[in-house]
């Protein structure tokens, strides 16, 4: 056997073995994205957002304590959506690398196949990628209807009781839990950036360009849901600034009563004196009234 002969045979299996591998993963990241959408599926399903329940009548604490399990609940879904995007973003750069490795070394007869075969792969991954974007705005949006709850909650609380520890305890959360709406937008970000670097790093074939076309689309949909989610934040903001307005007015309010119960209850203290002092007057009229009338009927006998 030849020297040549035997050196493309050693290329021709170390190409099956780049091959095989590139498949392999391929074929794992494929076996993960379902699982993790799965996962999704399964959570979106097992989550509902319960509605807030108003009244007099209601224990308010327990809707608070109730409000507050419902946001740590979603807190840790986000997290853990997010972990999990973070291992497909992970997964896409090692594919990418192995792409670009993999185009370097395998030989001419065989790079067109499987550079396009791992290129569609990748393009797969991107969209599931960005499917998982979508899932991530939607809890962004059940966030949003859960913070009108909350606020609605806050404000029943702040009219029919006052102030207290848990009130309080609810609204800083609401605070934080809105701080981290804007940390997930500049993930959102982020991310949209990476795929603009991704798609740079993509062939110029047609079938690449619509691909890159349609990601592009769908990251204007994320942009439009992210502003969506801004314009929740700003009514949201609004609605604080009402209730800031409403308790005010109710300590206004409760000092005005105040007053007036003061201002009543010094005006009893004077007509409780007048009247004693009325009292007083009449008994005194009354015992020397029958003397002077006596003493009238007396002196005309005292005449010569």
């Amino acid at each position: 056997m030849s020297k040549d002969l035997k050196s493309r045979i050693e290329k021709a299996e170390e190409e099956d073995k780049s091959r095989a591998y590139m498949e392999k993963t391929i074929d794992g990241l494929k076996v993960e994205i379902a699982g993790l959408q799965k996962k999704l599926e399964e959570k979106k399903t097992s989550f509902k957002i319960k509605p807030v329940r108003h009244g007099v009548e209601k224990d308010e604490s327990e809707e608070i304590s109730i409000l507050k399990n419902m946001i740590n609940s979603l807190r840790k879904e986000i997290n853990q959506n997010e972990n999990e995007k973070e291992v497909l973003q992970e997964m896409v750069n090692e594919l990418t690398i192995d792409l670009e490795e993999t185009k370097e070394s395998v030989s001419d007869s065989s790079k067109n196949d499987l550079y396009l075969k791992t290129q569609n792969s990748l393009n797969n991954l991107i969209q599931d990628y960005g499917r998982l974007e979508k899932d991530n705005i939607k809890l962004l949006e059940q966030i949003a209807q859960l913070n009108d709850q909350v606020d609605e909650s806050t404000k029943q609380v702040s009219i029919l009781q006052s102030k207290g520890s848990d009130s309080e305890s609810l609204k800083n959360e609401t605070y934080k839990l809105k701080g981290y709406i804007k940390e997930l937008e500049n993930a959102n970000k982020s991310l949209e950036s990476n795929l603009e670097a991704l798609e740079m790093n993509k062939g110029s074939a047609e079938v690449l360009n619509q691909d890159i076309e349609a990601l592009k689309n769908k990251n204007q949909d994320l942009e439009d849901q992210n502003r969506f989610l801004n314009e929740n934040l700003d009514a949201l903001k609004r609605e604080k600034l009402k209730i800031n307005i409403l308790e005010a007015s109710v300590l206004e309010l409760n000092q005005e009563i105040d007053n007036l119960r003061k201002a009543n209850k010094d005006l009893r203290d004077k007509d409780t004196i007048l009247l004693a002092k009325t009292i007083t007057a009449m008994s005194s009229d009354r015992k020397h009234a029958p003397s002077q009338t006596k003493t009238e009927k007396l002196e005309p006998e005292l005449e010569p």
